[in-house]
């Protein structure tokens, strides 16, 4: 973190001119670290790069890189010349929210694949083509160059996408079912996505593999194939349904050590179906209510 002071012949010019001649940073760069809100007052209020400043004013600029190697297990699934799947473990987060933040799927890919870390616009995404919550486990693809970056993320909402999720109750009404509720913002909680008929279209589809007993009544292993890939989809659209993920405390489900939805199968268009096995967790549960594990 570098500060930046004022002085007495700079005040009224703009914060991108006063940044570069103080630090030496190139002006590309400084703009697009006021553009990730990287820039800020002394009182934490974002700058942008055309803002003026005053005299004294107290100026920070976070340069720190958004990705360094990190040597830490992770499983590849599949790799080609132009994407890797891996399989993510559960309370792992994709990518960095903060400059600073030292463990993500990207940073332990980085020291594999160094290529990633320019493969995507976004400095911190690191080639990702898609993201997975921190809860969630299994199959995420990282592109290996900006041209695949490109064109799998142009394809990634019509990929075969099917997950696994533990949910609350007996689903079987469900079974063959597909839930179409569009998916907007809750205004009351920005943690939160709600069913919204002014929200975006996305589909849901529902097989139900098993069912059995759980420590607090029925649950059901149910199998999920996703087309439009909203924030929270597949939560929200169970939990409309009635019937939450277990561990979902967000959308009303029971408290767990984690969310249990686990990405499965993932195939790309024009690349083979590859599967992330089910973790450890997931299949103590199942196995814990009678249900067989697929």
């Amino acid at each position: 973190m570098r500060r930046v002071v004022v002085g007495p012949a700079r005040g009224g010019a703009r914060v991108d001119r006063v940044v570069v001649d103080d630090t030496g940073l190139a002006m590309a760069v400084v703009r697009r670290l006021c553009a990730e809100g990287r820039v800020r007052r002394a009182s934490g209020a974002r700058l942008a790069a055309g803002d003026r400043v005053a005299v004294d004013d107290a100026i920070d600029v976070d340069d720190r890189p958004w990705l360094v190697p990190v040597d830490a297990p992770l499983t590849v699934l599949w790799c080609d010349a132009d994407v890797v799947v891996v399989d993510k473990p559960a309370g792992l987060p994709c990518h960095p929210l903060d400059p600073g933040e030292d463990d993500s799927v990207v940073h332990r890919l980085l020291g594999r694949h160094p290529e990633i870390a320019t493969a995507s616009p976004d400095a911190r995404e690191g080639g990702l083509i898609h993201r997975l919550d921190t809860d969630t486990s299994g199959c995420l693809a990282v592109a290996r160059s900006h041209a695949a970056w490109q064109a799998l993320r142009d394809g990634v909402d019509t990929a075969d996408k099917t997950y696994l999720a533990v949910v609350i109750g007996d689903a079987r009404a469900l079974d063959g079912r597909r839930l179409e509720a569009p998916i907007g913002h809750d205004r009351q909680d920005r943690r939160r996505m709600v069913v919204d008929d002014g929200g975006q279209p996305c589909a849901t589809t529902v097989g139900v593999v098993g069912v059995g007993q759980g420590p607090g009544g029925p649950i059901s292993l149910v199998r999920l194939g996703l087309r439009g890939g909203r924030r929270h989809q597949l939560r929200v659209h169970l939990a409309h349904a009635g019937h939450p993920l277990v561990g979902d405390v967000l959308y009303g489900g029971p408290p767990s050590s984690r969310t249990l939805l686990h990405a499965w199968r993932l195939t790309l268009p024009g690349r083979a179906t590859v599967e992330a096995p089910l973790p450890d967790d997931v299949r103590a549960a199942l196995v814990d209510a009678g249900i067989a594990p697929p």
